[in-house]
Parts: C-alpha cells; sequence; structure tokens
C-alpha cells in the first residue's frame, strides 16, 4: 500500500492507494496531521510501505517528512514536474515554475481520456489547463479562487463584511450587501468561464477539482465532471 498525501494551501487530500486503485479517500484540514493519523489509525502502519506526496506549500515539506519519518517509518516522496510524462507535455519553458499539483491533475485527466481535456482546479486559487489531442499542454489561466476574492473585498473595505456567500449561476443585481457580493462574484467567474469554454473544441472533455468544484461547475458545460481527487489520481500515476 502507498498512503499518498495532496498537500495544498487550503485543504490536504489523501488516499490509500493499493493495486493502482484508491481504496480509501478523505480531507483533512491544512496541515492536520494528527487528523490524518485518526484516519488511517485502522490500518496497520506497516502496511503503508511508501509515501508519495504533491505539495504547493515547500514550507510545509520539512514537517512532513518528518511526521512520515516518525509515524511511518518513511521518507516521503516528493513528486516534481516533468517535461514529457505520461503522454503530457508540459508547455512551460521553466517546469519549475509550473505547479505540482497543476501538473498531476493533468496528467490525470489525459489518462481518463488521452484526448484533448481542460481541468478546472477550483481552489484557493481557480486554475485552468488546457490539453490538445496530442498531449500537449496549451497552457493555462489562473485567478483568485472565490474564497480569495471574497477576502480581498472584505479585507479591503470597512462597510462590506460577509462570513459566507453561494454563488448562483442565475445571478441578478443585489438589493443588499450579500447578493451585491454574491451576484458579483457570479458575475465575475460566469463571464471567465464562458470566455474560456468559447475558445474550446467542441469535443474537449472538462475535469473539475478542488473545494469549490461544485459551485464552479454549474458555469461550465454539462458534460463537466466534477473529479474530487484528481490531483492524487495523477500522484498515483508516479513512482514511488
Amino acid at each position: 500500500m502507498r498512503l499518498l498525501l495532496d498537500a495544498g494551501n487550503t485543504r490536504w487530500k489523501w488516499a490509500i492507494e493499493e493495486n493502482s486503485s484508491l481504496i480509501d479517500c478523505g480531507v483533512i484540514n491544512s496541515a492536520n496531521m494528527l487528523s490524518l493519523e485518526q484516519k488511517i489509525e485502522n490500518l496497520p502502519t506497516k502496511t503503508i510501505t511508501s509515501f508519495a506526496v504533491s505539495s504547493v506549500v515547500a514550507e510545509k515539506n520539512i514537517s512532513i517528512s518528518r511526521w512520515g519519518e516518525t509515524y511511518l517509518g518513511l521518507s516521503p516522496s516528493f513528486a516534481k514536474v516533468k517535461k514529457h510524462y505520461g503522454g503530457v507535455t508540459a508547455s512551460y519553458a521553466n517546469i519549475d515554475n509550473l505547479g505540482v499539483d497543476r501538473w498531476l491533475a493533468m496528467l490525470a485527466a489525459w489518462q481518463k481520456v488521452q484526448s484533448a481535456c481542460l481541468v478546472v482546479d477550483a481552489g484557493s486559487a481557480l486554475t485552468v489547463d488546457c490539453i490538445d489531442h496530442s498531449g500537449l499542454h496549451q497552457g493555462g489561466l489562473i485567478v483568485p479562487g472565490i474564497a480569495m476574492m471574497r477576502r480581498a473585498l472584505f479585507e479591503k473595505t470597512s462597510a462590506v463584511k460577509v462570513d459566507a456567500i453561494n454563488i448562483h449561476h442565475d445571478w441578478k443585481l443585489g438589493c443588499d450587501t450579500i447578493p451585491c457580493v454574491a451576484n458579483g462574484l457570479s458575475a465575475m467567474i460566469k463571464g471567465f468561464m464562458a470566455e474560456l469554454t468559447a475558445k474550446m473544441e467542441p469535443d474537449t472533455k472538462i475535469f473539475v477539482t478542488g473545494g469549490d468544484a461544485f459551485s464552479v461547475k454549474s458555469f461550465l458545460p454539462e458534460h463537466a465532471q466534477i473529479s474530487e481527487y484528481l490531483v492524487l489520481e495523477g500522484l498515483m500515476q508516479t513512482e514511488s
């Protein structure tokens, strides 16, 4: 068995891989390794023979390594972006600038369809990456995620304070602060997705992942698929 960990900015996802399948998955709050221990405590740790990590938070890598060595007796293998791997070719001239989570999500999406596909990751940032029919990464886009946009607005204004908002596909003008913010963000996301999908080939497959995947999916064509553990599925393809 292999323990897989997707260490994101806000949430961390984990899975147990056995025989090239994810047999158990879960989500923990960022950096709460005690919570992860509780999630896998029913598994004899000796059955976990390797530990693979996708990390976008470099400053947490030391603590992840220490946890692996202490709790599992294993040093983690941190995934790295490669120019060519698994049938996908990265478009970045400097692959060190491409987020490993984006790369792994692309690997997983490509393996699912091996045809033109779009990966939308609605997490702390909202990222999109497009792969053509040959497996060539065409490039991507990055904008603030829903929560980040909301925080940016609230932190820079004294009168706009909202704890939570709901994103709506059919937005309309608001008549109070909360609906003004919710509908404003909805309009922004809808316009972003409309511009994006207008440039895609009609047969492009779409995969959506990240904490706000369900909110964002409503702005995409009906054939878009939610793939909650897409990064872990890509990590599963890497070598231990």
